[in-house]
């Protein structure tokens, strides 16, 4: 089993043939291969400026939604207590008549019961 010392030394050697092999390989001139590379970050510096500024303007939308959709949902709730509380009070006449109907039914009913109980008797 190799030491660590020994995988060490493998990786910095192959980390240094591959470096001068990518060198001795490449087809531009090494003015060209920097100023190709500097463009290159450059315009990776630009796009991560616009992502961040994108990121930054994507959360304040976020909290934007977000507060607006809960001022949305507090309204809504409030109109459906409301709906509600004016629908109880304009079905309590009806509610209120439904009951004394109710309440002369189970009379009448009571009093048929008494009235056929003693036949049923006899």
């Amino acid at each position: 089993m190799p030491s660590g010392k020994s995988i060490a030394i493998g990786l910095i050697v192959g980390g240094v043939i591959g470096g001068i092999s990518v060198l001795l390989s490449t087809p531009a001139s090494g003015r060209e291969l920097t100023n190709a590379l500097q463009r290159k970050k450059d315009h990776l510096v630009d796009s991560t400026k616009i992502l961040r500024q994108d990121c930054v303007q994507l959360k304040n939308d976020l909290e934007d939604a977000s507060k607006r959709s809960w001022f949305s949902i507090q309204s809504f709730s409030e109109e459906i207590k409301e709906s509600v509380s004016d629908w109880y009070k304009d079905t309590e006449k009806n509610r209120k008549s439904i009951q004394k109907e109710l309440s002369t039914i189970e009379a009448a009913i009571v009093d048929l019961e008494k009235s056929i109980s003693p036949k049923q008797t006899n």
